[in-house]
């Protein structure tokens, strides 16, 4: 997702959602960086959805997604992370609560 500053300067940030749980990328990247941290985003994503890590609690599929994910990777990510909670029942249609963003 590209965003301009107030100077003008185009900048890129990385986010992926599964189930309840959006992951983020510190914001001010260059194309280049944000491309390939999408592409480890998506690889988490994808062995997160994988059946054959069941046995395993949520936490312990997401560490080793994203160690197995981001191997060889230079930069720290920098992630975020948010979780979404549908309460459209109880105050009103398509309402969703966002948790504070935790890195």
């Amino acid at each position: 997702r590209g965003s301009k500053t107030n100077a003008g300067t185009l900048w890129y940030s990385t986010r992926i959602k599964f189930d309840a749980m959006h992951i983020y990328t510190r914001g001010r990247l260059d194309l280049q960086t944000a491309l390939e941290y999408l592409v480890i985003l998506t690889s988490v994503k994808q062995k997160m959805q994988e059946v054959a890590n069941k046995g395993s609690t949520f936490e312990e599929r997401l560490q080793e997604a994203l160690a197995s994910s981001a191997k060889g990777q230079r930069a720290d990510l920098d992630l975020r992370f948010s979780v979404l909670q549908a309460v459209g029942s109880l105050i009103a249609p398509s309402f969703v609560v966002h948790t504070p963003m935790v890195r």
